[in-house]
C-alpha cells in the first residue's frame, strides 16, 4: 500500500542525479500506485511538479502547465504551488514568464519553502538574462531564506553550495 512513496522517493532521487527520464516514470508510478485514501498526499503533488518540470525541460509547456494544475488540484489551498510554476517556466527557459509568475507570488506566498522555489525561479531566469544585480539580489535572498531551515534535505544543501559559488562569480565579475 505503501509503494507509491517508495516511486516518490526513487523519482526525487533521478530528478537529484539528472535524470530526468527515469524521474518522471517513478512519478507516474507513483500516481497510478497510490492508494485510493491517499489520492491527495504530498508525494503525488510531487510527482506531478516532477513531471511538469520534465515536460518543461523538453520545451512542452502546456504539458507542463496541465501537471502544474493537477498537483495544484490535490491541495487545499489556493496557488500552493504557483511558485513550482514559475520554476517549471525556468526550466521551460520562458524566463520573462517565470519572473512575472515568481514575481506576483512573492506578494503573497507565506511559507518559506515556497517563498525559496520563487526566489531560486527568479535568480535562474536573471542568470540565463544576464542580469548580474538582480541575480545576485536573489541568490542572496535564497541564502537568507534557506539559512532559517532548521532541516535541509540533500537536494536544499546541494542548491546552496551551487548559490553560494555563483554569488561568489558573479561578485569577482566572472
Amino acid at each position: 500500500l505503501r509503494m507509491f512513496r517508495v516511486h516518490a522517493l526513487l523519482a526525487r532521487l533521478y530528478a537529484y542525479f539528472g535524470e530526468f527520464e527515469k524521474s518522471s516514470q517513478h512519478a507516474k508510478l507513483t500516481i497510478s500506485d497510490a492508494p485510493e485514501g491517499e489520492k491527495t498526499h504530498i508525494d503525488l503533488q510531487l510527482a506531478h511538479l516532477l513531471i511538469a518540470n520534465n515536460y518543461a525541460r523538453k520545451g512542452n509547456m502546456s504539458l507542463a502547465e496541465a501537471e502544474n494544475s493537477k498537483a495544484e488540484d490535490l491541495t487545499s489551498a489556493l496557488n500552493m504551488h504557483i511558485c513550482y510554476l514559475a520554476r517549471s517556466y525556468s526550466f521551460g527557459k520562458k524566463y520573462s514568464k517565470a519572473i512575472k509568475t515568481a514575481d506576483t507570488a512573492l506578494a503573497s506566498v507565506f511559507p518559506l519553502r515556497a517563498r525559496q522555489v520563487c526566489v531560486q525561479a527568479l535568480y535562474e531566469s536573471y542568470i540565463a538574462l544576464g542580469d548580474k544585480t538582480k541575480s545576485k539580489r536573489y541568490l542572496s535572498e535564497y541564502l537568507e531564506i534557506t539559512t532559517a531551515f532548521q532541516k535541509k534535505d540533500i537536494f536544499m544543501i546541494r542548491e546552496i553550495e551551487k548559490v553560494k559559488r555563483t554569488l561568489e562569480l558573479l561578485s569577482t565579475g566572472n
